[in-house]
């Protein structure tokens, strides 16, 4: 079995990056941003990079939320269109 080096003791915030994972974001990209902006208050953190594994859904207009795979009563209840539809890429 394979173990890990200690961290060197001089080692701080500033010379580790941080990423987080989420799974599906399902068009919940907003609460995703807000959440990661909340951990890093509180942990007094920066991170990097958000990998997103899984179902995504952005939605860039109007038409993607016509060729989305998802019900009508589901599409109205889950994918209101959103004030700015073309900021999925943030």
């Amino acid at each position: 079995m394979t173990t890990l080096p200690e961290p060197a003791a001089e080692a701080t915030t500033m010379d580790k990056t941080y990423i987080a994972v989420v799974g599906c974001v399902h068009g919940a990209l907003d609460k995703i941003y807000e959440t990661v902006k909340e951990m890093e208050e509180v942990r007094g953190i920066t991170v990097s990079l958000l990998i997103c594994c899984g179902d995504f859904q952005g939605v860039r207009n109007s038409t993607d939320l016509l060729c989305m795979q998802v019900s009508r009563n589901e599409r109205k209840e889950k994918f209101k269109i959103p004030r700015k539809l073309y900021d999925f890429h943030r």
